[in-house]
């Protein structure tokens, strides 16, 4: 059975300081885990099922819900060869300023960008690394749709054993209803079923109401929800960690 605590050794390269997370289970002593590490600084990120109503332990160790984590399943996917956008697989190792530009729109919704108490590099850095890994991950196929030379569109796919996950997808503001999005979708799912693989997921957030509008349309449903909660310990000169 894996621990519920587990030590993130590339958020805490990331961050320059220690980053664990812990999955909160019966019989977890959920402030004693805190508690031992109250005197260094350490982000913890919490997942619970549940809401934590203990205000004490929010208070004491600077716990805060930054997420509404939903991901969402979609099975028996089936190949679909009509597009009206032009969609093309990106095979540079390297992004370009468009989709530099579009990763951060894809996380709007981030709790990376939504916790204001984190360092005020952390958004624009952690998905600067995020595309910059995309491209040069041989387990990850970028689609993207361009425009008079542009990049308007495009959706990261890691691919698994048994199933492909999204990682990001975003089309430019100027260019929404015009079905980029959706045929993006489609692209993602028509290459894993060329690849005998009939499951893909995506991860979003309770609030982002479009996005999670967006994925009901094309028939991916709820499969888990879960509380993420940040707990600051320690982080006065969090700023300055790097």
């Amino acid at each position: 059975m894996s621990s519920p605590v587990k030590y993130l050794e590339w958020d805490s390269r990331f961050f320059n300081f220690p980053v664990y997370k812990i999955t909160v289970t019966n019989g977890l002593d959920f402030e004693k885990t805190l508690s031992q590490t109250e005197d260094s600084q350490v982000l913890y990120y919490v997942f619970s099922d549940s809401i934590i109503t203990n205000d004490n332990i929010l208070s004491k160790y600077n716990g805060k819900l930054v997420d509404e984590k939903v991901i969402l399943n979609k099975t028996g996917l089936q190949f679909k060869d009509t597009f009206k956008n032009p969609i093309e697989e990106y095979r540079e190792h390297t992004p370009n300023d468009d989709l530099y530009q579009l990763a951060k729109i894809s996380g709007e919704y981030s709790r990376y960008k939504t916790d204001d108490r984190l360092p005020s590099y952390t958004f624009d850095r952690m998905y600067n690394l995020w595309i910059e890994n995309s491209c040069k991950n041989d387990d990850c196929i970028i689609y993207i749709c361009r425009q008079d030379q542009r990049i308007v569109g495009f959706i990261t796919l890691e691919i698994g054993s048994n199933s492909g996950t999204i990682g990001l997808i975003a089309v430019h503001d100027s260019m929404h209803g015009k079905g980029i999005g959706y045929e993006l979708m489609r692209k993602a799912e028509n290459h894993l079923v060329g690849l005998g693989i009939d499951t893909i997921l995506v991860a979003t957030q309770r609030s982002n109401e479009n996005a999670l509008n967006f994925y009901r349309r094309l028939e991916y449903g709820v499969k888990t929800v879960s509380n993420i909660y940040h707990f600051l310990i320690n982080t006065d000169n969090i700023e300055n960690s790097l």
